[in-house]
């Protein structure tokens, strides 16, 4: 299967076909390098980005935080179609980044975590980073990238989703093979995140069943925040910082602890059910 340009743009404007995108997305998968790790079981959480927004690496931190209860692989990259990637906090940060899969078999019995670089387990994203770089909106890489995990023991993943019309269409490709995945969105601000603003769609698949329903911050007894966005990072420095701050989980400090915390709640709820 050859990535051209010219495809990428064509599957956009038709849409994304699902027997395409099934397609791709098995195609993928079979490329992916496979990690086996014994007596694990392994969580991720991932965003597909491209919302063109300013705003915090949520799944990042959040990652960081749930590797006290649950085994992360996250999977990620540098920011492609967003304004600061995951990875981009990480790599300024000092945080290591898996490349090979000793790297992620040390760290996981390390620090119950592992961030692996997708273009080194995969060589599709390695021969597409450039065409993908021509491209302002989403591709389906987008799509398809947080869903195709390395690890093999894989138990569920929570999926921010900017674009809410495209959901149902990765819940049905998460169906097809046979994933556990939570697709949130924003629906106040529009982005790939659970909402402390107002509503969140939910998209769930666990057991190859689809159920599609609203949470808002009230349902976690979190107090809602139309205000929130006047928080986020307006560049990577900032965005360092603030993945600092928040991982020292002082409420007082930053407004954007509840935020955190809403989102934590939420994937430990989903991640428990998939057990």
């Amino acid at each position: 299967m050859i990535f051209t340009k010219e495809f990428l743009v064509d599957l956009h404007s038709k849409n994304y076909p699902i027997n395409e995108c099934i397609e791709i997305a098995k195609y993928l998968y079979a490329k992916q390098t496979k990690i086996n790790l014994p007596g694990y079981k392994v969580f991720n959480i991932a965003g597909t980005g491209g919302s063109q927004k300013l705003k915090i690496n949520l799944s990042t931190i959040l990652a960081k935080k749930l590797s006290k209860k649950f085994t992360i692989i996250k999977n990620g990259n540098k920011a492609v179609t967003g304004s600061v990637g995951g990875f981009n906090i990480l790599e300024s940060a000092n945080y290591k980044i898996c490349h090979t899969i000793l790297d992620v078999t040390e760290e996981v019995n390390k620090n119950n975590l592992a961030y692996i670089f997708m273009k080194s387990f995969n060589p599709v994203y390695q021969e597409v980073s450039d065409i993908r770089s021509q491209i302002t909106h989403l591709t389906i890489f987008n799509l398809l990238g947080p869903l195709i995990n390395s690890s093999l023991q894989i138990k569920g993943q929570v999926m921010g989703v900017s674009q809410p019309e495209i959901m149902e269409k990765i819940a049905l490709i998460a169906s097809e093979l046979n994933l556990n995945v939570m697709l949130v969105h924003d629906q106040e601000l529009k982005i790939d995140e659970i909402s402390i603003a107002g509503k969140t769609k939910i998209i769930e698949v666990l057991n190859n069943k689809i159920k599609e329903y609203y949470i808002e911050p009230e349902n976690f007894g979190i107090k809602r925040n139309k205000n929130i966005a006047q928080y986020f990072p307006k560049n990577i420095d900032q965005a360092k910082l603030l993945f600092y701050n928040l991982l020292k989980e002082e409420h007082d400090i930053n407004p954007l602890q509840d935020y955190v915390n809403l989102n934590y709640m939420a994937t430990e709820q989903f991640y428990l059910k998939c057990l």
